[in-house]
C-alpha cells in the first residue's frame, strides 16, 4: 500500500492520533521534523527512513513497517527509567500496522468476491 494509505489506516486503527491534519500536512511535518508528538513522530520517521519512502505515494509493506518499528520498541522496552508511555505508543502503532495490513487484505478479498 502507499504510505498515504498506511497513514490513513493507522490513524483509524491506532488508539493514538497519527495524522496531524491531512496526510500531506503530516508528511510535511515529518520531513521538516516539526511533527507535534515526539514519540509518534519518531516512530513515523523510522518508517520513512527504514522503508526508504520518498513521498506519500511510496509503497510500503507490512514486513518493512514492522521491522522499522522494532529497534524503537526494543529501545523503549530497555528504558527502565522511562514512564512506559513511549513504549505503549510504539506498541499501539505496531498493532495498528498489523491491523492496517489485515484491513487491506480483507478489502482485497471482498473485491475478489464481489
Amino acid at each position: 500500500m502507499t504510505f498515504r494509505d498506511l497513514l490513513v489506516r493507522l490513524h483509524g486503527n491506532c488508539e493514538y492520533p497519527v495524522l496531524h491534519g491531512s496526510p500531506e500536512q503530516t508528511w510535511r511535518e515529518l520531513v521538516k521534523g516539526t511533527y507535534p508528538d515526539a514519540v509518534m513522530g519518531e516512530a513515523l520517521r523510522a518508517l520513512v527512513e527504514w522503508c526508504e519512502l520518498d513521498d506519500l505515494a511510496s509503497q510500503v509493506d507490512r514486513a518493512c513497517a514492522i521491522n522499522a518499528l522494532g529497534p524503537l520498541r526494543l529501545r523503549h522496552m530497555a528504558d527502565n527509567g522511562g514512564s512506559g508511555d513511549a513504549l505503549h505508543v510504539v506498541q499501539a502503532l505496531v498493532a495498528a500496522v498489523d491491523g492496517a495490513f489485515d484491513d487491506e487484505a480483507l478489502d482485497a478479498q471482498d473485491g475478489l468476491q464481489s
